[in-house]
């Protein structure tokens, strides 16, 4: 589509040009557009509002009820996972794949293999309720207030299958590596990653980045206030300014699980101001015409107090490195003997923000007496987040473990030996001796963290929407009152790499969905 590149070239000049080269995967976060910020509903209010067929009532009351679902859910599982199909093989294995998540990172045996499969999907369920009031009488250049409170249900669902290889077949851990005996490993991938027993010298519980069957979170999301005038205003066309605020009533992302539901503009406040108009573009005969409606609302962010997790740099341990395990030490840097999940230190609080947030909106609309079509086209681009650290990571008590041992095989004391280098996917057993740290212990420290990995990148999404209703003309001793209903569909698409022109990529990092809207209100006054 033209049009569609055109914008969306344009939108990109304008945008921050910091892409990096983390991968788009693996990310500890998926933040996908706030339902709350929906241009294409904004404009179907303010037309109906704009324009309204022989009488002119002055104030608009709207309340909808959306129900909208993700699709490509292969996509949004390489976003968390690199994959939507991940193997899981022990450190002990024979010939295991270069790329397969090691087992033993996550309390499962060195002898364990399966193959796990995700399919993700998000629902949520908007009712926002938006009052447009006239305050021309009083301030002039027919000025308004808008005031849109939405209440907001998302749910979220991993979807995940694991096809274990052998789960007759549970080997322990040999003796000091997982602790000074012989240790009973756990027996699922999906069990490890909400475990919370200890296995052998593994004794803390996994606190953050835990897989759930479903979350779900409901409550008032973000209200967002306009105050606008419109300098130019009748039925032929239209031209105003606004300014925006939003406040941040939801829920603050805690990072206890993956995949979590947001709810609004996950608590942040907002600030911006925009532009709109519209022009009829034909008037037939009767009470039929066309008319095209534009608007642009530019907002930003401020920084909210949340809690992320954080990966290790890429020349660290990179890729989903928040998983691995690592040693504690004490003060003095003694082993303790005991073993950790690294996301337990490497989430962080932390304040999030973002430089802006756009929503363009173009609409085509055609009005025949009360019958109302429309249709049109949306984009929606926000920054990458920034973080500004407010915790870090205890200095000189974290050391990766790798596939180094918890004991000594002698003393069966516990052993400082670390592995700095150790990924997600390894190394084998059999390559101890050859990646162990020399020295040892070398130790984890906040510099070491990816920032990015616990972020939302710069993302973009466009969408297509249309929508039917009908509107009433009704007067009731002698005051104009207009009440309507219609019904509206949308599918919005997350923008992806262009092969050909690399320099504007934007990566696969947020959410392809579809909404189906019922909509009902009335102007009064």
């Amino acid at each position: 589509m033209k049009v569609s590149r055109i914008i969306t070239s344009a939108l990109l000049l304008v945008s921050v040009p910091a892409l990096n080269a983390f991968p788009s995967y693996g990310y500890s976060i998926v933040s996908p557009r706030p339902q709350t910020t929906n241009g294409e509903w904004d404009a179907r209010n303010d037309f109906t509002w704009i324009y309204q067929n022989q009488v002119k009532p002055s104030h608009l009351f709207d309340i909808s009820l959306n129900f909208a679902q993700s699709f490509q859910p292969e996509e949004l599982a390489a976003v968390i996972f690199g994959d939507s199909v991940i193997n899981i093989s022990g450190s002990m294995l024979p010939n295991r794949g270069n790329m397969d998540f090691m087992a033993d990172q996550f309390g499962l045996s060195p002898f364990f293999a399966s193959t796990v499969t995700f399919r993700p999907q998000y629902r949520s369920i908007v009712i926002p309720a938006t009052a447009i009031l006239d305050l021309d009488q009083w301030f002039g250049c027919h000025t308004y207030f808008r005031i849109t409170v939405p209440f907001v249900w998302a749910s979220t669902n991993l979807s995940v299958s694991e096809d274990i290889a052998d789960p007759e077949e549970n080997i322990p851990f040999p003796p000091d590596y997982f602790g000074v005996d012989a240790v009973t490993p756990l027996t699922s991938f999906t069990e490890a990653l909400m475990r919370t027993q200890p296995v052998g010298a593994l004794t803390e519980p996994l606190k953050y980045g835990r897989i759930a069957c479903e979350q779900s979170d409901s409550r008032l999301a973000n209200i967002t206030c306009d105050l606008g005038l419109n300098p130019l205003f009748d039925d032929e066309h239209s031209l105003g300014i606004f300014v925006r605020m939003a406040t941040p009533n939801a829920r603050r992302p805690t990072a206890k699980f993956l995949f979590e539901p947001f709810v609004g503009n996950a608590h942040q406040w907002e600030l911006g101001a925009g532009i709109k108009g519209h022009q009829r573009i034909w008037c037939g005969s009767g009470d039929n015409e066309f008319s095209v409606y534009l608007a642009l609302a530019l907002t930003h962010l401020f920084a909210g107090r949340q809690h992320r997790s954080f990966d290790l740099c890429q020349d660290s341990s990179g890729f989903f490195s928040r998983y691995l395990l690592v040693k504690t030490f004490d003060t003095d840097g003694n082993p303790t003997g005991n073993l950790a999940p690294l996301i337990n230190y490497s989430t962080l609080p932390c304040k999030v923000s973002a430089t802006f947030q756009l929503d363009g909106v173009f609409m085509a609309t055609y009005l025949d007496r009360g019958l109302h079509f429309d249709f049109g086209y949306e984009v929606y681009l926000r920054t990458q987040e920034k973080a500004e650290l407010l915790g870090k990571i205890p200095e000189k008590t974290l050391g990766i473990k790798g596939v180094q041992n918890t004991n000594d095989t002698i003393t069966n004391l516990p052993i400082n030996t670390t592995q700095h280098t150790a990924t997600i996917f390894g190394p084998s057993y059999d390559a101890q001796i050859f990646v162990v740290d020399n020295p040892s212990p070398q130790f984890v420290s906040t510099d070491q963290l990816n920032k990015k990995s616990g972020l939302s990148p710069q993302i973009l999404t466009q969408k297509l929407f249309a929508y039917l209703g009908y509107q009433w003309d009704c007067l009731h001793r002698g005051k104009a009152m207009q009440p309507y209903i219609g019904i509206g569909f949308d599918v919005e698409f997350q923008s992806g790499n262009e092969a050909e022109a690399p320099i504007w990529d934007v990566d696969n990092n947020t959410l392809c969905q579809w909404n189906i809207q019922w909509r009902g209100g009335f102007l009064f006054g």
